[in-house]
């Protein structure tokens, strides 16, 4: 199920399974499996372009 939908939330995970424990206790489980649940936030790779890092670094300032 979770390689399935990786971005699925841990709610959606216990709805989907009908399971009746709460959210931390299938967040334990999935730990323990190696199955982490944290989500990745996306970053764009333009990020590492020197002239990107130089017009935010200009913004920042």
């Amino acid at each position: 199920m979770i390689r399935q939908q990786p971005d699925a939330t841990l709610e959606e995970l216990r709805q989907r399974l009908g399971a009746s424990c709460s959210v931390m206790t299938l967040s334990r489980a999935l730990r323990k499996l190696g199955l982490p649940r944290k989500k990745k936030v996306p970053r764009a790779q333009e990020q590492d372009r020197p002239d990107v890092q130089k017009r935010r670094a200009e913004f920042c300032e």
